[in-house]
């Protein structure tokens, strides 16, 4: 089984776990129940951080590389620019730097108001499982 795929990884429990889900009622040994519940979602965590830990550090390693090499590009640029639009115009140096931040910092924002709505959620299978034990345990406590 794959949890790329979207399935459920197959994780060894303790006797009674299925009966203790599977039924509205109180198991009869519930501290054995909570503890393998726990176990099984824990190596489900274990199971969905291998990959997404990886995956995070390599495209934490692209970002910074990629990230490093145009700021220095475009630090280049900009003094460049500074310099040509102040001296093809009126305009005094630093009126022309203070132009360019501003813009700079629109690009900024627009992009990381991109980047936030674009966000996937890590966990899916885990986050899914943990509802349906919340689910689980307001029964258990209606009763």
């Amino acid at each position: 089984m794959s949890v790329e795929k979207g399935e459920l990884p197959s994780v060894a429990v303790g006797a009674g776990h299925s009966e203790a889900l599977a039924d509205t009622e109180l198991p009869e040994d519930w501290k054995a129940a909570l503890a393998s519940l726990a176990s099984a979602r824990l190596e489900m965590i274990r199971i969905e951080a291998k990959p997404a830990s990886a995956a995070a550090a390599c495209r934490i390693g692209l970002l910074l590389g990629g990230f490093f090499g145009f700021l220095c590009a475009w630090v280049l640029v900009l003094i460049a620019s500074v310099g040509a639009i102040a001296a093809s115009t009126s305009w005094e140096w630093y009126h022309v730097a203070y132009a360019l931040a501003g813009a700079h910092f629109l690009i900024g924002l627009i992009l990381m108001l991109i980047m936030k709505a674009g966000k996937k959620v890590c966990f899916p299978v885990t986050r899914a499982e943990f509802r349906k034990d919340r689910e689980w345990l307001n029964r258990l406590k209606k009763q």
